[in-house]
């Protein structure tokens, strides 16, 4: 594996997230944020899911994507957990089509642990997208560079 290419694949998924909410928002204060958060996630979770991967020889697109799935969902998992509200304390909101009851004096309803689980879904598939990105980045790099010191004749 290629240092190059390690950086590059995470660059560019670094850059993807950020570009995407530049595009949808317009707003640099939203993108800094954005470029924060998934630098948060790089440094603290994907670093170190790669280099366990790539020391037991298990750099392979399936494992990729799914720990890609793993890093966007799990901290919001922990941060989201809807179970922990107080007695007494209830609320609604919207669920696309109407208002929804999701937690009923101190607990979570049928409703609530489905938008809970749906926002961890959301978070695991925008992970498996960036994984994507970063396996095309990664084995693309590495297999042209191999392709061109093939062909220049130099080992």
């Amino acid at each position: 594996m290629k240092p190059i290419a390690v950086v590059l694949a995470f660059l560019c998924s670094i850059s993807t997230p950020v570009a995407i909410d530049y595009v949808l928002s317009g707003s640099t204060a939203s993108s800094m944020f954005v470029l924060l958060y998934v630098l948060l996630h790089v440094v603290a979770l994907a670093l170190p899911v790669f280099f366990v991967l790539r020391k037991y020889n298990l750099l392979h697109w399936r494992t990729i994507t799914l720990a890609g799935f793993f890093i966007a969902s799990l901290p919001l998992a922990v941060l989201t957990w809807p179970a922990k509200y107080s007695e007494g304390v209830s609320y609604k909101s919207w669920d696309g089509h109407k208002m929804s009851t999701e937690v009923i004096n101190g607990h979570v309803t049928q409703s609530g642990w489905m938008s809970y689980l749906q926002g961890l879904g959301q978070a695991g598939i925008f992970g498996v997208f960036l994984a994507i990105i970063f396996c095309a980045v990664l084995f693309g790099v590495n297999k042209f560079l191999r392709d061109s010191k093939r062909t220049s004749g130099k080992d």
